[in-house]
């Protein structure tokens, strides 16, 4: 135990270290470093300061250590290290570790536990937590706390650009047979310069045999400089924010975190990688974001979980908020051979003048099912822009999928959702959905549905719903060699000056009945078009196909709808319908449907209606309309 202070604002230098070597046979050994530095100094203007910490340290400087190391071979091992700063001005370095190694042979029988608090207060703060946890023939436990609180007094006026706290903890426990824990808390609040947070890796467990599990949560806070947790050096090679569990035997693995950066007049930046590693056992990791800030909020995290046997979970949702721009980019992946893979990515990038959010989900098995689903959402301010990608594919086994993306400014926006899912031997479901609301509304989606053995379904669904110009371009397709496929796609667009809807819509099999629908439909004070084109296949079942088209123009309206259906039954129905309806001074409408194969002849139905001044109209199948002198 030390205890140090300073009344003049001198530098101090000191250590606490504890050292523990094994005592009674299955017995405890401990080492316990506790250390308080304090310095009461009010003023240290005058004096001349130390060429360290970048310059900015004034004489009020304070420089920490404690060590806690305990080995054992036997019975239960703990090495416990606490380091609390407090400085009325001036800064400090603390350098904090702790190691607990109850494997001092192999297969030693006995518990590891390794736990360490760094407290700063101060102008200037510097920290840095080095926590290990060894474990042969036990359980291994690793715990961190690193809270520092800038009291807003700096040696040299620190600019918010420069580093007015730094926290990083490095911690890892490791045991052969036995479970692994760790967990870490970096809390950092500055009133001044800029936070920077460093958890790299903030929690890393592993074992050969036994569960495992890692978490850790990040605050930080800084009222006028930015917060950046992970990625210190800013050269995008490495997220500098992790967290891993790993078993590479039999056990489950699991990780997670939270973090939270605030910046009220700068900017906030996360980023993070979040795994869980399973052999025989199941694996989940999750995360849960929160930037806030005045100019740039941004963040990027991704979560990954993998086993080789049972599940594979993985969860990822991200909230981005900012007066200036707010950008996520946050991915999460469950992969698994035997077991059911399920991996979920929510993201919301709101408020800002520009706004970007892009989520994607991944969720594979070999054996067993898959689900995946990603959404999301961009609203406020000038322009925003979403983008949500999810796929689900296995072998054997159900998929399901869906993508779901939703912009909405002022003036421009950008809403981009795609969905896949795949399956051998299982059913194949997925859906796709974006929606774009501005003044310039742009909405794009695509889903897909595939399986060898089983039905399909597939559903996407656009809306472009701009004031003065909106684009909807939507496409679904199923299919499968043995069950049935659906098939649905729906396009919305509107638009004073322009509206523009284009549909397409598939479903095929060998072996069972298919079906397909594709309905677009534009508004527009002056030139409106909408395309919806459909068709159904199947050698030995029924088949519909059904497009329909609908374009409302004041100046100008042209609707196109295709529809084509063919199946290699005699006895079974096969049935195609386009309807295209048009409005506008001038008004096109072109039909077109097909219901024929060599085996079976079919129903064909198109109807092409044009409603104006000038009126035309072409279509393939039994009907031909036109209303108007045209």
């Amino acid at each position: 135990n030390v205890l140090s202070n300073s009344q003049n604002g001198g530098v101090i230098v000191t250590t606490a270290a504890a050292n523990a070597r094994p005592g009674l046979q299955y017995g405890a050994t401990v080492a316990e470093a506790d250390q308080y530095v304090m310095n009461t100094a009010q003023d240290v203007s005058g004096l001349s300061g130390v060429g360290a910490f970048g310059g900015y340290i004034g004489d009020g400087f304070l420089g920490t250590g404690a060590r806690a190391a305990a080995t054992a071979g036997q019975g239960q091992t703990v090495a416990l290290a606490r380091n609390v700063v407090n400085t009325n001005v001036g800064g400090s370095i603390a350098d904090v570790r702790a190691n607990a190694n109850s494997a001092r042979w192999y297969m030693s029988p006995g518990h590891a536990i390794a736990g360490i608090a760094n407290i700063g207060r101060g102008g200037k703060l510097y920290q840095f937590s080095e926590n290990r946890a060894r474990a042969s023939l036990g359980t291994a436990t690793g715990g961190v706390l690193n809270w520092q609180v800038h009291n807003g007094v700096v040696p040299n006026e620190i600019q918010p650009v420069s580093n007015a706290l730094y926290s990083e903890i490095d911690q890892k426990t490791y045991a052969d047979a036995g479970a692994t824990q760790a967990g870490y808390v970096n809390i950092q609040k500055s009133y001044g310069g800029k936070v920077a947070i460093v958890n790299n890796p903030g929690a890393a467990v592993s074992n050969a045999v036994g569960n495992s599990a890692a978490g850790g949560i990040t605050i930080g806070y800084s009222e006028a400089g930015k917060v950046q947790v992970g990625d210190y050096d800013q050269e995008n090679d490495s997220p500098e924010n992790d967290v891993a569990a790993t078993v590479r035997g039999r056990g489950t693995a699991q990780a997670g975190q939270l973090n939270i950066a605030v910046a009220p007049n700068n900017d906030a930046l996360v980023l993070g990688d979040i795994k869980a590693t399973a052999n025989q056992g199941s694996a989940v990791s999750g995360a849960f974001t929160l930037t806030n800030s005045y100019a740039t909020s941004e963040q990027g995290v991704d979560v990954n979980s993998r086993t080789s046997e049972y599940q594979a979970i993985a969860g990822n949702v991200g909230v981005a908020q900012a007066s200036q721009r707010s950008v996520i980019a946050n991915s999460a992946t469950a992969k698994t051979t035997t077991g059911s893979a399920l991996a979920y990515n929510i993201g919301n990038a709101a408020v800002s003048t520009q706004n970007s959010a892009t989520t994607s989900a991944d969720a594979t098995s070999t054996t067993g099912q898959a689900a995946a689903l990603a959404a999301s959402q961009s609203v406020g301010g000038v322009h925003s822009d979403s983008q949500g990608a999810s796929s689900a594919t296995t072998s054997t086994g159900n998929a399901a999928s869906a993508g779901l993306a939703f912009s909405g400014s002022a003036f421009t926006t950008r809403a981009v959702s795609t969905s896949a899912a795949a399956s051998k031997e299982g059913q194949a479901v997925s859906g796709s959905w974006s929606g774009a609301l501005s003044g310039d509304a742009t909405a794009d989606t695509a889903s897909s549905a595939a399986t060898t053995t089983g039905n399909a379904a597939s559903v996407a669904q656009g809306y472009g719903l701009g004031v003065l110009q909106g684009k909807a371009t939507v496409a679904s397709s199923s299919g499968t060699e043995a069950g049935s496929a659906g098939s649905m796609a729906i396009g919305v667009s509107t638009g004073v000056i322009q509206a523009q809807s284009k549909v397409a819509s598939s479903a095929e099999t060998k072996d069972g009945r298919a079906q397909s629908l594709a309905g677009a439909l534009s508004a527009a004070g002056v030139n409106s078009v909408a395309s919806a084109t459909s068709s159904s296949a199947s050698e030995t079942g029924d088949v519909t196909s059904n497009a329909q088209a609908g374009a409302v123009g004041g100046f100008h309206g042209e609707a196109q709808a295709t529809s084509s259906s063919g199946t290699g039954c005699i006895d079974c129905v096969s049935d195609s319908v386009a309807n295209a309806i048009s409005t506008g001074f001038i008004a096109d409408s072109l039909a077109r449907s097909a219901a024929d194969s060599d085996k079976n002849p079919g129903n064909a139905l198109a109807n092409a209606i044009a409603v104006g001044l000038i009126s035309r109209t072409s279509n393939g199948g039994s009907a031909r309309i036109a209303v108007g002198p045209g």
